[in-house]
């Protein structure tokens, strides 16, 4: 039951994701405030880490270490946390450097998104038997996730945007209507097998 409602939040989230950026695609500096977010997005934890790590070293263990810091303040728990904040700030600070890099991330997840629901479609099917028309949302998405990586992001951001919201929507309806069927086909059986 909990695969299934984390599944189903995932789903919900990749969708809400499609609906902004379908909505939003028009919005000059759009996916600046998306790598702005990310950049958030790595800051706020690693900062908040870092200060935790800070508290914790600064009080000492009880009895025979009294002079020596907790375990976990060396090179090794410091080093990515200032990683992270030196990347979460440069981020926020500038943006369209990265706005290039994210345009080839969102391509390449809905090609591997489209890819990863043909093969699950496709193991799926040998066990139970799948609709062939529930292979045709993946296809289609990730052949966008193929054109996309292949084209010249620059001039098309906005069309990237727009493309990669309506992709995210079909990749979490192709997983609701797998899901659908399956279940259907799962009561047919055992309505069968009752018989």
């Amino acid at each position: 039951m909990i695969k299934r409602s984390s599944g189903f939040l995932v789903n919900t989230f990749v969708f809400l994701a499609g609906l902004l950026l379908t909505l939003l695609y028009d919005e000059a500096r759009l996916m600046e405030s998306v790598v702005i977010v990310a950049g958030v997005m790595f800051l706020v934890p690693s900062v908040i880490a870092l200060v935790l790590m800070m508290a914790q070293a600064s009080k000492t263990v009880a009895g025979e270490y009294a002079d020596e810091p907790r375990a976990g303040i060396g090179n090794g728990g410091v080093l990515p946390l200032l990683g992270g904040i030196c990347f979460g700030l440069s981020l926020i600070l500038r943006p369209l450097l990265f706005v290039e890099i994210l345009s080839y991330i969102f391509a390449a997840v809905l090609l591997l998104g489209g890819v990863y629901h043909i093969v699950v479609l496709f193991i799926t099917s040998r066990k139970v038997g799948v609709s062939l028309w529930l292979y045709l949302l993946p296809l289609l998405v990730a052949v966008a996730g193929f054109v996309l990586l292949i084209t010249d992001v620059r001039t098309v951001e906005k069309w990237v945007n727009l493309i990669t919201g309506i992709s995210l929507m079909c990749i979490s309806l192709a997983s609701l209507l797998e899901y659908i069927d399956s279940r259907r086909k799962s009561r047919r059986e055992t309505s069968v097998g009752a018989a």
